[in-house]
């Protein structure tokens, strides 16, 4: 992720190899205060730990700005803030990270993160790594306070829900395109991270 000024010089890409790179952006109005206080860097590159929350911040800004209703400038404004929350968070973790993780097993991680509809078992992200499963799976929760399945769970339901704003998909697919094993796995998974069942989800967009 990337913070610049209008008019400013930047360059696009990854921040190492082993990071994917997606060119999605959104231009916003903000109090130069608030980047002050949150201490958020300008022109400078952070990893990106999840790109599927910032393109769903981005299409719910679309959708808002199309919308235009009373509630419209208050969602746009609280999205535009958690964006940049999400940035700063990943920041503090870019900062310290670099030096500590094992180059393998951050590869490893970023592989994975950026092909969560690929059928991942743990022995096959343990294999990418060259690590044992069990040795994989201590050193994953150890550098990355969850585990790689977990993770990995998140990372599919954020997908879900920004495939869901776009209301282009049945559930059914975007089940597949996610990487569940099933729509009834989906579901419950969907349900327990955010309280609700993807058709309630996809019926409160409308």
């Amino acid at each position: 992720m990337l913070l610049h000024p209008p008019g400013s010089d930047i360059e696009h890409g990854p921040v190492d190899p082993c990071c994917s790179f997606v060119n999605d952006w959104i231009y916003f109005e903000c109090d130069n205060g608030l980047i002050n206080n949150m201490n958020l860097k300008i022109n400078k590159t952070i990893k990106c730990q999840n790109p599927e929350i910032i393109s769903g911040h981005i299409s719910t800004i679309n959708l808002e700005e199309i919308k235009k209703d009373a509630y419209s400038p208050e969602i746009i404004s609280n999205t535009i803030y958690n964006m940049l929350l999400h940035f700063k968070r990943w920041a503090d973790i870019f900062s310290g990270e670099t030096a500590m993780v094992p180059q393998r097993l951050e590869c490893t991680r970023n592989t994975i993160l950026s092909n969560p509809q690929n059928k991942w078992t743990l022995k096959d992200m343990a294999d990418l790594s060259g690590y044992s499963v069990s040795r994989f799976s201590k050193l994953y929760t150890e550098y990355y306070g969850t585990s790689p399945i977990d993770e990995l769970i998140d990372i599919r339901i954020e997908k879900s829900k920004f495939l869901l704003r776009l209301k282009s998909y049945s559930v059914t697919e975007i089940s597949e395109m996610c990487g569940f094993s099933s729509i009834h796995y989906f579901s419950k998974c969907f349900k327990a991270r955010t309280g609700m069942s993807p058709k309630d989800f996809l019926f409160r967009l409308y």
